[in-house]
């Protein structure tokens, strides 16, 4: 199994901005999971209703929640599932 690494994440609270959508997309080409906010179509993007989410989709006005997926993240399991949907999605 392959461990997390230290920087291996993107995250915004930003919402409806074209720079974030690029970043989300940049991130994903990467491999990189992605906590993104619950506005627009961020969620769809990174594949938040299905199996093969690239990431996490937390509220635009809880900072908490932020955290929480952050930490959701961290296990290795979890950071490898969503790093491999991320480059698959991309793809």
């Amino acid at each position: 199994m392959q461990a997390a690494p230290l920087t291996g994440g993107f995250t915004t609270p930003a919402t409806q901005s074209a720079q974030a959508f690029r970043a989300i997309m940049e991130a994903m080409a990467a491999g990189t999971p992605c906590v993104v906010a619950d506005d627009g179509g961020m969620p769809d993007m990174i594949g938040a209703d299905g199996d093969s989410a690239a990431g996490l989709v937390v509220s635009a006005r809880k900072p908490s929640a932020l955290a929480d997926a952050v930490r959701s993240l961290a296990t290795p399991e979890a950071w490898h599932t969503a790093a491999v949907n991320a480059r698959q999605q991309f793809e």
